[in-house]
This record gives C-alpha cells, structure tokens and sequence, in this order.
C-alpha cells in the first residue's frame, strides 16, 4: 500500500560528512557512474556538553550502561537531520550514506521502490554486519530478494528508509538515549531488511569520526545478576517504560538482541529455527500490546 500525499523522490542520494573532514569523494564517483544523483548532507559536530533537551546521558547509562560519547552524539544528530529533510518535503524517502561508505555492487532502484513505497515503516541496510544480522525466518537468498530481520542491525554505513520510518525515527531520537544504529524505541515497530549481497562497505582505510566510544560499565558477576533479576522481574520495565516506549521493545532490548546476536555471529547470515521463532514473538507481544 503506497503511503498517501507523498511524492516519489528517492534521489539525491544523501551522503552524511563534517565538511572539513569530508571522505566521500570516492563514493560521490561510484554513484554517479551508476547514474545516481547525490547531494552532501552536513554533519554535525557538537559540543562536549550539550543541554538534556539534545542528549539525555541518564536515559543511555539505563539503556546502554554507558554514557553517549560526543562523536556518536553528532552522528545520531545527522542521521536525525536526514530524517527531518525526508519528512519536512514528504519524500517517498532516501538513500543515505555515511561518507566513509564505499559501493561494492550495484544500487537496484527498483528493488528499492518495491519495499519502500510503502505505508509501513521499512529500512533497507545497503551495508551491514554479518554477525549482527538475524534473519526474520529462513528465506530464500537471491541477491535481490529482501530479507526480513528479526531486530535492526548495528549500522548505520549505508540505508534506504522510506517517509513512515524516517518519521518514527525522527520522534524516537528526541532527546538521544542512544546510538544511531540502535533505535531501541522503534525496535519493534520499523520492519528492517537486508539483501543476501550486501552492495556498501565501509572504507576500512577511512579513520572514524565518531572516535572512540565510552566503555559500558564494568559488570561484577553481582551486577549482572542485578540487573537480570530486575529485567526478569519486570522492575525495569515498571520503573523505565518511558525509555522503551513498547513492551515489545523491552523485550527485544533485555532478552533477545544479544542471544541473537551471538547466534548470528555463529551462523551468519543462515538464520536458525530459533531465530524465527523469536521472530514470531516479536510479532506477538506487539500484537499483544499495541
């Protein structure tokens, strides 16, 4: 179902870089021998401490048992600003880039449209990590059959999200509790694909602009049993969800990311039985409590 009063731009392509650090003349090169128009959208860089209404550095310590260091605070502020430039002209959506990204097969537009014209919140990773990637259910794997997966994938290198998704995602970063790559609010609610061939990478002679991350805190064995007993129980949930939004995506957050991630790390892209069925109860408690 085409998503209503929307035009049907998907171009320029929209490649995130501070501009005085910018590194992606190379994939400016790449796109445009694919025939693919692009634009430079700016980064953000911030500073060292920004008002609660931007970051709140207490909502990520619950959430990511760390505080948000500066360079992923500006990139989750670009990514947003891309949203908010999809929203505000009511585009179809876009194709965006972080400037280190670099194509390593072709863009397929059509297999873009297909998913993204869509009243349905739907993200297409064009580049994603292997062992953070869990398949919905096993699915046939042609390099341009979409594949559902069963939780978003930890990156933000290279996606197409159409106006439904960038428009959640807009809300959901408002003030940031978290990384770009994990929009832990919408977890449940935007359907994320991926095609069995990735076509972006990351340059892996590029230098990060983010810079290093905070180390989440150390966890004693007494700390971590804390924390589980609290997750079980259902105390974070009772206490924190507000920082979740959904019961769906305190599920997803507190119990099954990291299992599943450690099984993809194991199977790669090949999702096992126990994926899918995770999958379905996804499914289920945001039925259950939408």
């Amino acid at each position: 179902m085409k998503a209503p009063e929307l035009n049907s731009r998907l171009w320029p392509a929209l490649i995130i870089g501070l501009p005085d650090r910018y590194r992606g003349q190379a994939l400016e090169t790449q796109l445009s021998a694919q025939g693919i128009a692009w634009e430079r959208f700016p980064g953000v860089l911030v500073a060292d401490h920004l008002p609660k209404d931007v970051v709140d550095q207490a909502g990520a310590r619950l959430l990511l048992r760390r505080e948000l260091a500066v360079g992923e605070i500006g990139c989750a502020l670009a990514h947003r600003a891309a949203y908010q430039k999809i929203v505000r002209e009511r585009r179809m959506g876009a194709v965006i880039f972080e400037d280190d990204a670099r194509l390593i097969g072709p863009i397929d537009e059509l297999a873009l449209i297909g998913l993204l014209d869509n009243s349905r919140p739907r993200v297409i990773m064009l580049s994603y990590k292997a062992e953070t990637t869990a398949l919905y259910r096993r699915q046939a794997t042609l390099a341009l059959t979409p594949m559902r997966t069963v939780v978003p994938p930890t990156t933000t290198t290279a996606y197409a999200v159409n106006f439904s998704a960038a428009n959640l995602l807009l809300d959901d970063s408002r003030p940031l509790t978290h990384v770009a790559d994990w929009p832990v609010r919408v977890s449940s609610t935007v359907e994320y694909f991926v095609f069995s061939v990735p076509v972006a990478r990351p340059d892996p002679s590029e230098a990060s602009t983010i810079g290093s991350s905070q180390r989440a805190t150390a966890s004693t064995f007494a700390s971590t049993i804390s924390r589980w007993a609290a997750s079980i129980s259902h105390v974070r949930w009772l206490r924190h969800r507000a920082h979740y939004g959904r019961y769906a995506n305190y599920v997803i957050h507190e119990f099954l990311r990291m299992p599943l991630f450690a099984k993809a790390r194991r199977h790669a892209l090949n999702s096992p039985d126990k994926a899918a069925i995770s999958g379905r109860f996804v499914d289920t408690v945001a039925r259950a409590w939408r």
